[in-house]
């Protein structure tokens, strides 16, 4: 008798201690590079450009120069993607708008030799060299779409996202 009931204790035991099954799920992502403090909030300042002269020196201003740099980049990290976005000019979806008082001009944004122009949307991709910095040199100008620019205030705002790889 003793047996039986020790064999049942056992049974029972058994069934209740069956384990189940537990899905753990997640993402891991790298840690951002931090964008250099003298990068960040950048303000690029054409002065004062003469509607007149944008005729007579290619449709544009002068270029202006600047780089976007990111420091501190994981180790885990090679490469960093840019993407530019901004409201799109109505004439030319290549250039940004103005938003300033300004008519007939645009915002030219390329890489710093002028071989790739970045409109809303587009993505520059660098590498992260060895002291774990991923370096954007760009350039700007204001560009006239058409004839007839009228004077008036220049306002292009740019947003850059970053995504790690």
């Amino acid at each position: 008798m003793n047996i039986r009931h020790y064999l049942c204790l056992s049974f029972f035991f058994i069934n209740v201690c069956q384990a189940d099954t537990l899905a753990i799920t997640g993402n891991v992502t790298a840690a951002p590079c931090m964008i250099d403090s003298a990068n960040a909030n950048q303000t690029i300042d054409f002065s004062q450009v003469i509607a007149q002269n944008l005729a007579s020196t290619n449709n544009a201003s002068d270029w202006k120069y600047l780089d976007i740099k990111l420091t501190n980049c994981p180790a885990s990290t090679t490469f960093v993607k840019a993407q530019f976005t901004g409201k799109v000019d109505d004439v030319n979806n290549q250039y940004f708008a103005n938003l300033g008082t300004a008519q007939n001009v645009a915002l030219h944004l390329t890489d710093k030799s002028h071989t790739t122009t970045y409109n809303n949307l587009s993505i520059a991709k660098v590498s992260v060299n060895k002291e774990r910095q991923a370096l954007f040199p760009l350039s700007a100008r204001i560009i006239m779409l058409k004839n007839g620019v009228k004077g008036g205030s220049f306002n292009s705002v740019i947003q850059i996202s970053f995504t790690y790889e």
